[in-house]
Parts: C-alpha cells; structure tokens; sequence
C-alpha cells in the first residue's frame, strides 16, 4: 500500500516531462539522431508491456535514477501510450 508521500510523489511523476529530461539526450546519443528511432527499431527489444517495464527498469538504472515501482509503471504506460500500443 502506498504511503500519501508516495500517492503525492507518483501524481507529480510527469511521464512526459521525465522522458525529454532524462530519456531523449541518452537516446539520441544511441542513435546518433532521432531518439526515436530506439522506440520502432527492427531488432525487436521491446515486443510486449512485460518487456517494455523492465526496459523501463533497465533505462533508470543506467541513468542512475531513484524512481518506484510506480514511476516504472508510469514511464511504461507513458511509452506504450506514445510509442507501443500494446495496451490497446
């Protein structure tokens, strides 16, 4: 069960804002270009929501960041609403 400071803390968790600071630039330099290009890339990483969480998981680790589990979910649906669509 979350805490209020937690409930608090996911509800100002902007999935949106959280990708162009922390996701683009790393992504970019990956590509060398459009970020994007990780999102729809034939090599097939991501194939379904269970992969794309601990995608999610793997990303915030290697960028050091000290999200919850419901910052994970949240960049996930944030990823699968934008670029996936595997809850559809």
């Amino acid at each position: 069960m979350l805490s209020l400071f937690d409930l608090k803390s996911v509800q100002a968790f902007s999935a949106d804002s959280v990708h162009q600071e922390h996701c683009t630039a790393c992504h970019a330099r990956i590509t060398g270009g459009d970020g994007r290009l990780l999102y729809r890339g034939t090599e097939g990483i991501v194939e379904d929501v269970i992969q794309l969480h601990a995608r999610v998981d793997h990303c915030r680790r290697g960028a050091g960041l000290d999200w919850t589990e419901e910052h994970i979910a949240a960049m996930r649906d944030f990823l699968d609403e934008r670029f996936y669509g595997f809850g559809e």
